[in-house]
């Protein structure tokens, strides 16, 4: 359970970093949003630091996103892996 979710844990620095850079964002930018440093969004978005969860939730507000759009993203994900699928072919 531990390794599947760690494996879980990783992707939620590529995502945040996907996110940002969907809303044309630079690091500096998130970090002024968020009273974060560049340095910390940096770690994050490399997998090298974990947000609180009112971090993790401050940053998603200022991304645009809910933790359910997040969370159920990433079940997609994990579930066209499963299945052998790419995830933007799970609605065909």
């Amino acid at each position: 359970m531990l390794n599947k979710m760690e494996g879980f844990m990783m992707k939620i620095g590529k995502k945040i970093k996907n996110l940002r850079l969907k809303k044309g964002l630079t690091q500096e930018e998130l970090g002024e949003r968020t009273d974060l440093s560049k340095g910390y969004i940096s770690q994050l978005e490399r997998d090298l630091s974990s947000p609180s969860i009112d971090t993790f939730f401050n940053i998603l507000e200022v991304l645009g996103c809910t933790p359910k759009e997040f969370f159920d993203e990433e079940e997609r994900e994990q579930k066209g892996r499963i299945r052998g699928r790419r995830p933007d072919r799970l609605s065909r």
